[in-house]
């Protein structure tokens, strides 16, 4: 018995031209609503002009790493899938010199850099530890103290 294999339907799932301006439109829509409840900043220009011109020139298997970006992104937003998606559909097919992408929120920079300054620190302590521990050595055991 053979079962007949059926073209699933949904997000990601076609190489249409004009199916693929929609997703992307959509998904740029959703990424700007799960943006507003994470709180990261924007930055870059965000215009869609040209997008159908654009997509007309990609080749099959361009259209096939948009409709497999679109899928993935849609799948589940996160921080790195959402700039992923950015980055192909502005940098790659759009090809603008100031792309769309997501940055960290003012405080969670401050985290970034407050966490970077602290490592190299408690680096820089083990270090001296380690020297502190290789000079001392086994001096006191050796003196009766």
């Amino acid at each position: 018995m053979k079962t007949k294999f059926e073209t699933p339907v949904g997000p990601g799932y076609s190489c249409e031209l004009n199916v693929l301006a929609s997703e992307s439109q959509f998904l740029l829509q959703q990424i700007q609503i799960w943006n507003s409840a994470h709180d990261y900043r924007f930055s870059g220009e965000s215009d869609l002009n040209g997008l159908s011109e654009a997509l007309e020139n990609l080749s099959w298997s361009q259209r096939r790493h948009l409709r497999n970006a679109i899928r993935r992104t849609h799948h589940k937003i996160t921080f790195a899938s959402a700039n992923r998606f950015l980055h192909r559909l502005f940098r790659k097919i759009l090809q603008r010199e100031s792309p769309l992408h997501l940055d960290y929120s003012d405080r969670e920079a401050k985290i970034r850099t407050a966490r970077k300054a602290w490592v190299e620190a408690r680096d820089a302590a083990l270090k001296a530890l380690e020297l502190y521990k290789s000079e001392k050595g086994d001096y006191f055991r050796t003196r009766g103290f």
